[in-house]
């Protein structure tokens, strides 16, 4: 659907975004990792980036256990994608001085659901790695933010696309 949207005359094919929460926070940095060249810019909520961190009762349900399907385990793992994610320091920013590409993540601390180890993981990698990306943790963030924590999450995220979509 991105080649698509990119073939219209009134998108810009360089400035399109994704987000997601969850299942969707994974997708979204699959997308950003496996695709930056169609997919620029993604705010990824408490996804999960190595299933064998997942609740083994859903997990195990569609992916059998990690001894009996290692592949499976390995090629859905979004760790293993950090490599083509092209943020990275020190490469030149697109006009205005925004980066071509950027991935913003997000998690609660108190995550019941995904726990916080995930994004701890990714964040690792992309620090090791050298990427470039935004982060802001939630102390004891649920999954799926509240309250104050709700409001100040779809306030930063307005920002995070004006920013890199429209260049305010």
């Amino acid at each position: 659907w991105a080649a698509y949207l990119k073939s219209l005359p009134y998108v810009d094919g360089d400035k399109i975004g994704v987000e997601g929460f969850s299942f969707g926070g994974t997708m979204t940095c699959m997308l950003l990792m496996q695709a930056p060249d169609m997919f620029h810019y993604g705010i990824a909520g408490g996804g999960v980036y190595d299933w064998a961190l997942y609740d083994s009762h859903y997990t195990e349900r569609y992916m059998d256990t990690p001894q009996n399907n290692p592949e499976g385990y390995e090629v859905s793992k979004v760790l293993n994608y950090v490599e083509g994610y092209p943020a990275s320091y020190g490469n030149p920013a697109s006009d205005g001085g925004v980066a071509p590409v950027m991935l913003k993540l997000t998690h609660g601390t108190g995550d019941d659901n995904v726990h916080h180890q995930n994004t701890l993981q990714l964040n690792d990698v992309m620090q090791r790695e050298g990427k470039s990306f935004d982060f802001m943790i939630y102390p004891d963030g649920m999954h799926g933010y509240r309250g104050y924590q709700g409001e100040h999450f779809r306030q930063a995220n307005r920002e995070f696309w004006l920013k890199y979509l429209l260049g305010r």
